[in-house]
């Protein structure tokens, strides 16, 4: 376990890890959660509108990451990290507004419905196709 950072990854797929100087790092979650709080730092800061017409373009947003993670998970399609470089960078986009949507008003619907659709396809693939 020793240099096992932010990989959550067996040793047999570390080639979705990148090495820090000795440190795994999963390659997505380094360049999606800092990102995405950065994101939501910057709407915080601007004192962004809790909700905008826009943010019918939320699941479009998401929509390429979840539909990769879940055709590697399944078999589908091969990884490939230059998909994650250009992919996770919308659903950072993504999650970032909806987490902001989610402090401004907790109890929106809409909030908990677009948050399934990002995690329930996800966490379906890992359990479902868990040996690929």
């Amino acid at each position: 376990m020793r240099g096992l950072w932010l990989s959550h990854h067996h040793p047999e797929h570390h080639e979705r890890c990148v090495d820090l100087g000795g440190v795994v790092v999963c390659r997505r979650c380094l360049a999606l959660w800092p990102l995405t709080y950065g994101l939501l730092a910057a709407q915080i800061l601007v004192r962004a509108p809790g909700h905008s017409a826009l943010d019918v373009l939320l699941p479009l947003a998401m929509t390429p990451a979840v539909l990769d993670f879940v055709m590697v998970h399944t078999g589908l399609r091969a990884y490939d990290p230059r998909r994650i470089w250009l992919l996770t960078p919308l659903l950072a986009a993504g999650l970032a507004r909806l987490f902001f949507r989610y402090m401004v008003t907790p109890e929106d619907p809409v909030n908990w419905i677009l948050g399934a659709m990002v995690v329930g396809p996800c966490v379906w693939a890992m359990w479902r196709f868990q040996r690929r």
